[in-house]
């Protein structure tokens, strides 16, 4: 049996919430339309808790 490879794209959600309120992104893309929560892609050699970091700094401008 051969083995096979697959292309990965890893990627981080992230939940904020405040008190009884969450945060939620409305994406408007025609791949992906709807409510999520904010979040992206994790660049190679970073960390998922980095990606979270970079990722709510760039969303909350």
């Amino acid at each position: 049996m051969g083995h096979t490879t697959e292309n990965v794209e890893l990627t981080v959600l992230c939940l904020i919430q405040d008190g009884n309120r969450i945060l939620l992104q409305n994406r408007v893309k025609e791949d992906w339309k709807g409510y999520t929560f904010p979040g992206g892609h994790v660049e190679p050699g970073e960390s998922f808790v980095d990606a979270v970091v970079r990722e709510m700094n760039g969303s909350s401008t």
